[in-house]
C-alpha cells in the first residue's frame, strides 16, 4: 500500500517549485529504497547459494540425532517362546469362548498330520507343523486340545516397548524376519494392542488411553519398522502410538543358499539384508573379495557371508559380484596403455590411458591408482611401446 502511493505520487505533475522539490525527494526516496532492497536479495541469494559448509553439516548431524531420538523405539530383547505356545484348544468355563492358537487347524487337524496355512509360515522356518497329539475335551476346559511341535527353527519372540509415535525402528538383538501380522492377537501372545487417544487441544494432551489399534511390522534392513496403522475413516492425529509394550512372534533370520561358480557368487540385494549361505567354502590364504570397492565383505558367522556399504551414500539397486580370491598384499604396476587404445570413460580427458590405468586398479578391491608415479613403458619396452604408460596401484 506504501509503495502505490509512492508511485502515485511520484508521476504527479507540478507547475510550482515547491511541488517541483517535493516530487524529487520522492523519487530519491523510491530510488534508494529500491537500492536497498536490491541488496538485501542479493545478500540473500548469495547466503543461499553459498552456504557455510561447517554450519551446513552441523545442521544435517543435528536433525540425524532428532529423528534418531523420536524414531527409534524402545525393545528390541529377543527371548525363547513359552513352553506352551504350540498348543491349541477351547475354554468356555467363564461363560464365554476362550480360544487359543484354533485357527491353526483350519481345514482339519489329525494327529501324524502336518498343516501348513498363513500362521504356520509365521512360526516355523520351514512352514508346517505336525500334530503329535489331539485330545477331546468333554468338560469346558480344553476342547479339543491340541499339541503341535516344528520339526525346523523356531520363532522367537521380541519386545517392543511404548510409543507416543505412529512410527518406530527396533533394533532386534538378533537378525530377525518378522511378518507384518507379528503382533497380531491370532499369534498368541497379545490379547490387543491399545494406544493413546489425543485430544484435539493445540497441545495435543492424551485424553485416554485404551483405544484398539492395529499393529503391522516390516523388515527394514536389519531393523524392524513398527507402524501403527490408521483405522479407516479415523481423524488424522487424534490416536497415537500404543500404551503398553507388546511381543512380536519372528522367525530368526536364515539367509538363502547361493552357488559358487568359478569362485565367485552373487549378492542379493539389500532387501535381503546382504547375507548368504556359499554351498562352498572360501579357504585361507582366500577370501571373499567384492568388485565394487564401494562395498565390503565381512563374515556373520561360519557360514554367512554378507555384504555392506563402506558409506551410507552409495546407491545398491543391483546384486554384487563377489570372487575368493587372494588379496594382494602390496602395490603393484598395471599393464601399459596408450591414449588411442583406451576405451574407458573417466575423468581424464587429454590423456585417456589415464582412464583405464585407474579402472584397472580399481577392478582389484581395496586398491587405487597412485596418481603421483607412472612409468613410460617406452623406455625399457622398446619402440611397440612408445606412448605407452602404466602406473601404480595402492591400497586404497
Amino acid at each position: 500500500m506504501v509503495l502505490s502511493i509512492v508511485l502515485c505520487e511520484a508521476d504527479m505533475h507540478c507547475e510550482d517549485e515547491e511541488c517541483v522539490a517535493s516530487t524529487q525527494l520522492v523519487q530519491k526516496t523510491k530510488t534508494a529504497r529500491h537500492v536497498s532492497n536490491i541488496e538485501e536479495h542479493v545478500e540473500a541469494v548469495q547466503g543461499m547459494a553459498e552456504p557455510d559448509a561447517d554450519s551446513q553439516t552441523d545442521r544435517k548431524t543435528h536433525l540425524l540425532e532428532e529423528n534418531q531420538n523420536k524414531f527409534w523405539g524402545s525393545g528390541g530383547e529377543v527371548t525363547d517362546l513359552p513352553g506352551d505356545f504350540f498348543e491349541s484348544w477351547r475354554d468356555t468355563c467363564s461363560g464365554y469362548k476362550n480360544e487359543f492358537h484354533t485357527e491353526w487347524c483350519k481345514g482339519g487337524c489329525r494327529e501324524g498330520r502336518e498343516i501348513e496355512n498363513e500362521y504356520t509360515k509365521q512360526v516355523c522356518s520351514d512352514g508346517k507343523l505336525k500334530v503329535i497329539s489331539i485330545k477331546k475335551g468333554t468338560n469346558c476346559k480344553f476342547q479339543d486340545y491340541v499339541q503341535f511341535q516344528c520339526q525346523a527353527t523356531k520363532a522367537k519372540v521380541v519386545r517392543v516397548g511404548e510409543s507416543k509415535e505412529d512410527t518406530v525402528y527396533v533394533r532386534a538383538k538378533e537378525m530377525m524376519n518378522c511378518g507384518k501380522n507379528a503382533a497380531a492377537k491370532e499369534m498368541g501372545l497379545n490379547d490387543q494392542v491399545t494406544g493413546y487417544y489425543f485430544d484435539e487441544s493445540p497441545n495435543a494432551r492424551i485424553w485416554r488411553t485404551g483405544k484398539p489399534v492395529n499393529i503391522r511390522v516390516t523388515n527394514f534392513g536389519v531393523n524392524l519398522q513398527v507402524h501403527r496403522k490408521s483405522s479407516p475413516g479415523e481423524k488424522y492425529g487424534k490416536v497415537k502410538g500404543w500404551d503398553h509394550d507388546f511381543k512380536l512372534v519372528c522367525l530368526p533370520f536364515i539367509p538363502r543358499k547361493v552357488e559358487v561358480h568359478n569362485n565367485h557368487m552373487m549378492m542379493p540385494k539389500p532387501g535381503a539384508r546382504g547375507c548368504v549361505i556359499p554351498d562352498k567354502p572360501c579357504s585361507m590364504p582366500r577370501k571373499w573379495m567384492p568388485d565394487d570397492k564401494n562395498f565390503e565383505v565381512f563374515s556373520k558367522n561360519k557360514d554367512w557371508v554378507c555384504i555392506k556399504k563402506k558409506n551410507e551414500w552409495v546407491r545398491w539397486d543391483r546384486t554384487k559380484k563377489v570372487q575368493c580370491k587372494t588379496p594382494p598384499s602390496k602395490p603393484f604396476m598395471t599393464s601399459c596403455y596408450k591414449d588411442e587404445d583406451c576405451t574407458e570413460t573417466g575423468t581424464h580427458y587429454w590423456h585417456k590411458r589415464n582412464n583405464c590405468i585407474a579402472a584397472e586398479c580399481r577392478r582389484t578391491p581395496g586398491f587405487k591408482w597412485n596418481e603421483n608415479r607412472r612409468d613410460d613403458c617406452g623406455r625399457w619396452g622398446g619402440r611397440s611401446l612408445w606412448w605407452h604408460y602404466r602406473g601404480e596401484c595402492v591400497p586404497a
